[in-house]
């Protein structure tokens, strides 16, 4: 699932992820505009049920790097997945 208006606080809600069965989210957003993922949204996700998750980040920004903390991992169970360049400077992200 990619999170929605680039996992904004607003619009990743616990109503929201009760309504979906996912484990693989998706963010999108290099965090030049509005300092997204907000912790927030992403701390929503990775404790919304005690499942393993995956985020997976188009971008290693400040914002996203955070959450790529081992203690973090362990304790809410999920993983991080960054975006990483091809030769052509292209984004690309392993699933």
């Amino acid at each position: 699932m990619k999170l929605p208006h680039h996992a904004s606080r607003g619009n990743v809600t616990k109503g929201l992820l009760k309504a979906v069965t996912c484990k693989r989210f998706a963010i999108s957003t290099d965090g030049s505009r509005h300092e997204h993922p907000h912790p927030e949204a992403i701390a929503r996700v990775v404790s919304a049920n005690r499942d393993r998750k995956e985020l997976y980040f188009n971008y290693r920004n400040e914002e996203a790097v955070m959450w790529d903390d081992p203690r973090l991992r362990t304790v809410f169970s999920y993983d991080c997945h960054f975006a990483r360049e091809d030769a052509m400077g292209r984004l690309k992200i392993s699933i």
